[in-house]
C-alpha cells in the first residue's frame, strides 16, 4: 500500500509543473479543443523542461552552499529500501525542494511570458455575449436569423443552449414571430398560436440581434 502511494505521489510531482502552467495558461488564454494525445504531450514536455531546470538549481546550490541536498541517485536506484531508510533526511528533503522549486520555475515561466496578460479569445460563448453581456437594461433581444435555405425567421429571444459547439443546440425565439421566405416580397408572420420557433445551431447562417426596450420591465 505504501509503495502504490508513494507511486502515485511521485506521478503527481513529475506532472503538476506542467499541469499548472497548462492550467494558468487555458485560464487567460481558452485554447480550441485538442486531442488528449497533444495535451498530455504538452503538459509532459513542460514538466521535464522545469524539472530540469529546478535540477540544475538544486545541483549549483548544493554546489554553493555545502549543504546537501541531491540524495546519491545511483544508491538509491540499486537498494532503494535501504538507502531511504539509511539517508531518509535527504531523501525528504530532495521530495520537497525539488518538485517545489519545478512548479515555482513553471509559474515564474508563465508570468514572465504572459504577465497575467488575458489573451483574445474569450472564455464564454459569443452568445452569451450577445444576448446577456452587451444587453442594455431594460431591454430584450430582437433577433433576425438566416437559415440554410436563405429564409429569415425573426422574433424576441426566448432561450438558447450555451455552447454553440454542442451539435443539438439551438435559439428558441417567442412572439411575435415571423418568417421571410426567399423569393417572396414580404415576411409572414407566424401562426398565434404557435409560441416558440427553434432554429439549430447546424442551420444557422447568420445572426442580426438588435435590443427593443422592455415595457413590461421599464413599467415596474
Amino acid at each position: 500500500m505504501a509503495t502504490v502511494v508513494a507511486n502515485v505521489a511521485g506521478f503527481l510531482a513529475l506532472v503538476a509543473p506542467g499541469l499548472i502552467y497548462d492550467m494558468l495558461w487555458r485560464s487567460q488564454r481558452p485554447a480550441a479543443l485538442e486531442s488528449a494525445f497533444r495535451e498530455s504531450g504538452r503538459v509532459a514536455l513542460l514538466s521535464v523542461l522545469c524539472h530540469g531546470a529546478a535540477s540544475l538549481l538544486l545541483i549549483a546550490a548544493q554546489a554553493v552552499s555545502g549543504w546537501r541536498i541531491l540524495p546519491d541517485i545511483p544508491s538509491w536506484i540499486l537498494e532503494p529500501p535501504a538507502y531511504v531508510a539509511r539517508e531518509w533526511p535527504v531523501v525528504l528533503r530532495f521530495a520537497f525542494l525539488q518538485p517545489s522549486a519545478a512548479i515555482v520555475l513553471a509559474v515564474l515561466s508563465y508570468l514572465a511570458l504572459y504577465g497575467g496578460r488575458r489573451g483574445p479569445i474569450e472564455p464564454y460563448s459569443i452568445w452569451y455575449r450577445v444576448f446577456l453581456a452587451e444587453r442594455p437594461p431594460q431591454s430584450r433581444p430582437y433577433v433576425s436569423i438566416r437559415i440554410d435555405d436563405d429564409s429569415v425567421v425573426t422574433g424576441y429571444l426566448a432561450t438558447y443552449t450555451s455552447d454553440e459547439g454542442v451539435p443539438a443546440g439551438a435559439i428558441s425565439l417567442e412572439e411575435p414571430l415571423s418568417v421571410h421566405y426567399r423569393g417572396e416580397p414580404e415576411p409572414k408572420p407566424v401562426l398565434v398560436d404557435w409560441r416558440r420557433l427553434i432554429v439549430p445551431y447546424s442551420r444557422i447562417r447568420s445572426v442580426f440581434v438588435t435590443y427593443v426596450e422592455d415595457e413590461a420591465r421599464s413599467a415596474t
